[in-house]
């Protein structure tokens, strides 16, 4: 049942990957139909984009990514799930280009087997096993409040250091993303009962940390970096999944010496891969990518699509 789940995360996280390619696209496409329009947070884009059958297209891969999600959070560990979502980055770059008609790079497909590989190492060193008992209201509560705590050190930090922003948010996405996936994980065990689903709490607990989410997301890309921001959203969210796996599901990790070694070397790998895919991205739009930019009299910002779920 756990290798089944795991493929179920991997689709998933082809389908969040497939999403994001087809949205950056579609956006990309619609900024240059109309150079005037704004294209931060401007909900006029979001209807015009709503007529567009490649966006509807990314959004509908969007929502079977949620649902891929909740079946493999359903049968298996948090801190399994989770950083088997992150193979989407490494298939976004290769799912990308070839929508503009081009092809990804030797480095960038390298950082990608680098990253991917890395992570393979770890998960399978790791071997997560399934906790006991399923963590009650409060006890989430307790950990929403302990992740409430670090994404307000990082605003923190990066309102102190500006320069460090986008690396400090991005962090912060990382951890929203990392609770939301368990109170999705949380909520599973509901699914059969539509009337114990709507008097649960975490359907609701759900979205606001989704919203929550999506909202620490959108600043994060708009700190000009597509470098820092990236990286550290793709580390964060699987630290912070795995954390609250351990310690609020009991969830378990077959850990010794030479297995804690083996796991460090894969985890270094995957960091190595995932800076490197990240530092591969353009910062400046191109027919392949889906990066928007914004102009102002003495600079340029670029504004990229989240990789990350509705």
């Amino acid at each position: 049942m756990t290798v089944l789940a795991a493929l179920i995360a991997v689709a998933s996280g082809g389908c969040f990957a497939l999403s994001a390619a087809l949205q950056h696209h579609a956006a990309h496409r619609e900024a240059r139909r109309d150079a005037r329009a704004p294209r931060t947070l401007d909900p006029r884009l979001l209807a015009r984009l709503a007529r567009r059958p490649l966006w509807l297209g990314g959004r509908l891969a969007a929502i079977l990514g949620v649902v891929l999600q909740a079946l493999a959070l359903r049968a298996a560990p948090l801190s399994l799930v989770q950083p088997l979502l992150m193979i989407g980055l490494a298939l976004c770059v290769v799912l990308e280009p070839r929508l503009g008609g081009d092809r990804a790079d030797r480095r960038t497909l390298g950082a990608a087997l680098l990253a991917t590989s890395g992570l393979t190492v770890f998960m399978v060193v790791a071997e997560p096993a399934a906790g006991d008992r399923a963590p009650t209201a409060a006890t989430m509560g307790v950990v929403a409040g302990a992740c409430a705590l670090a994404i307000t050190g990082c605003l923190a930090a990066a309102r102190r250091r500006p320069a460090a922003a986008g690396a400090a948010l991005g962090a912060a996405t990382g951890i929203a993303f990392g609770l939301t996936a368990a109170v999705l994980k949380a909520g599973t065990g509901t699914f059969d009962d539509p009337v114990a689903l709507v008097a649960n709490w975490a359907p609701y607990a759900y979205l606001a940390c989704a919203a929550i989410a999506l909202l620490l997301n959108q600043n994060a890309f708009l700190t000009g970096s597509l470098t820092a921001p990236l990286t550290a959203i793709t580390l964060s969210e699987p630290l912070t999944a795995l954390l609250i796996g351990l310690t609020a599901f009991h969830e378990r990790l077959d850990v010794t010496v030479p297995r804690a070694a083996l796991m460090l070397a894969g985890a270094a790998a995957m960091t190595t891969g995932v800076h490197r895919l990240a530092a591969s991205r353009p910062t400046a739009p191109r027919a392949s990518t889906g990066a928007v930019a914004t102009t102002a009299p003495d600079r340029i910002k670029v504004h990229p699509v989240s990789l990350h779920k509705p």
